[in-house]
């Protein structure tokens, strides 16, 4: 379950999630006492999951104690590489007479009794279960459990070893071998009976939900996510984190375009310049679909003539409150904030929300944030003499004031690049040059219909703007090196028309290639 809500947040507030363990059938499994010996049995294929490495350096040790451990593997090889790398050491290491291969096992409680075994040997660096584990306690047998995530929590913690060492020490206490401790640990925590009572239980639940006011998740919903993320009770019913959208990217990359697109899209709403406190976003968003429904007026950027801004740093932006006609209470709501929502990106993606990013060649984005216009950004103050706040612990490698910003181009470009397997990613190009595949792409992702309407845009990647593009160029040469990920590898800067459309119809090989070039997070 934890990997699944790091996999996919939005679980955690869509539906009730409960875990129901494997259950083991104790009719198969006969109880007996049990002793210590010299017999560890492995019951698993030998591959990379089981670790059999490590088997093998357990029993090297033990045999430097005692010549009469032996090991009895159940199991048939499933992994080639581990059929020579075993053939290979178990002689080297002199244990050929101490250890024995059985291939697959039909009956494993039959296996068991008539190979005598005393310890069952478990060295997984990862089990969701292990059903052997389960089925080897509850005949009486120790179990001797390597440390993978939550070992201690499903099994004893007298059984679980992080080392050999640890390993050493459990097989030599055999005071501690309690044969009827292991049989009904497994009968109260895992018994069949008990989990298919379990399982009956949780239909049963689920059945009298559904014809309830409120479905199950629902309840989960209401009940829960004002207390998990501070949204106040009366507001909880209006967090909708399936029906929420965050736009972000590297500023003067085009999203306040890409804000104004998806307000022209059917029930969505989508705020540039408003929410900047990723902490309080879930209220915040729970309070603006809560005015939406009630037909009160919301906050949001408009430009001189009234419309919704597409360039925030153009003259006349300002906020405006206005009522948003054609909304129900299934609308889709978006934020757009640039560094600030990178910064704080995996909260974002916590909150189940989904994440849009724009990202735009580096050499018009860092000129962009040369120009006159764009003076007052943060990513225009990054040399010593007037250091915006926002850069004061950025690692940067150079003195120079361009070469500074290409460096904070690379870190947030490689950010962005890292998640594309959890976010929607669009260059600026690729939006002014495919404006109707973007809104179709981008719809079906939010899962609202596209937009018919189309918003006049021109691609403003044009060297002749902007100063000092020369020195530009060098320095993301330099020290951009994510760019070719994003296809901006050609060796001049003028931007070909079918760049859009040749950076989409990228192949996965190409993918790969590219991803190389990825380096690692310094800030």
């Amino acid at each position: 379950l934890k990997i699944a809500l790091e996999l996919c947040p939005s679980i955690s507030h869509m539906t009730e999630s409960i875990v129901i363990p494997n259950g083991v059938n104790l009719r198969n499994y006969p109880f007996k006492e049990r002793k210590p010996g010299f017999n560890i049995g492995v019951v698993g294929s030998i591959d990379h999951k089981k670790n059999p490495v490590m088997w093998i350096e357990v029993l090297s040790r033990l045999m430097q104690i005692d010549v009469r451990y032996t090991l009895k593997i159940a199991g048939r090889i499933q992994e080639l590489r581990y059929k020579y790398y075993m053939k290979s050491i178990v002689p080297k290491l002199g244990l050929t007479n101490n250890i024995r291969f059985f291939g697959h096992v039909d009956d494993v409680a039959k296996w068991f009794e008539t190979n005598d075994i005393n310890y069952l040997l478990t060295t997984s660096p990862f089990e969701s279960f292990g059903y052997s584990i389960a089925e080897a306690m509850a005949m009486g047998y120790r179990p001797l459990i390597h440390a993978f995530p939550s070992a201690e929590e499903m099994w004893p913690a007298d059984c679980v070893f992080g080392c050999t060492d640890e390993l050493i020490r459990l097989i030599f206490d055999r005071q501690s071998y309690d044969s009827l401790k292991y049989r009904q640990f497994v009968e109260k925590r895992y018994s069949l009976q008990s989990q298919l009572e379990k399982i009956e239980a949780l239909l049963k639940e689920m059945a009298d939900g559904i014809s309830s006011e409120a479905t199950f998740s629902e309840r989960r919903c209401r009940n829960e996510a004002h207390k998990q993320w501070n949204i106040p009770t009366a507001l909880a019913r209006y967090h909708r984190p399936e029906k929420t959208v965050i736009v972000t990217g590297i500023p003067r990359s085009g999203t306040s375009l890409f804000s104004a697109l998806l307000n022209d899209i059917d029930n969505a709403v989508c705020l540039n310049e408003i929410l900047y406190d990723v902490n309080s976003l879930p209220s915040a968003f729970a309070e603006i679909r809560r005015r939406l429904i009630a037909g009160e007026s919301i906050p949001n950027r408009y430009d001189s003539s009234g419309n919704l801004a597409t360039d925030t740093q153009g003259s006349g932006a300002n906020v405006q409150e206005r009522i948003v006609q054609d909304v129900d209470e299934n609308a889709v709501i978006g934020s757009k904030i640039n560094i600030p929502y990178l910064n704080q990106i995996q909260k974002i993606l916590d909150y189940g929300y989904k994440v849009i990013a724009i990202v735009r060649d580096p050499v018009y984005t860092i000129a962009s944030w040369n120009s006159e216009k764009a003076n007052i950004i943060p990513e225009a103050h990054v040399a010593d003499e007037d250091m915006h706040p926002r850069w004061q612990r950025f690692k940067f490698t150079s003195d120079d004031k361009i070469e500074r910003q290409a460096q904070i181009w690379n870190f947030y470009a490689n950010l962005i690049w890292s998640l594309r397997n959890k976010i929607k990613i669009y260059t600026y190009e690729l939006l002014t040059s495919d404006m109707e595949w973007v809104i179709k792409d981008m719809s079906e992702f939010i899962g609202l219909e596209p937009s018919t309407n189309m918003l006049e845009t021109s691609n403003q990647n044009i060297e002749s703007k902007y100063p000092k593009i020369e020195e530009i160029k060098e320095a993301v040469k330099k020290y951009c090196p994510v760019k070719d990920v994003f296809a901006y590898n050609y060796l001049d800067y003028e931007v070909p028309a079918e760049h859009g459309a040749q950076h989409r119809a990228n192949t996965e090989e190409d993918d790969k290639k590219c991803g190389q070039n990825v380096l690692e997070l310094r800030y």
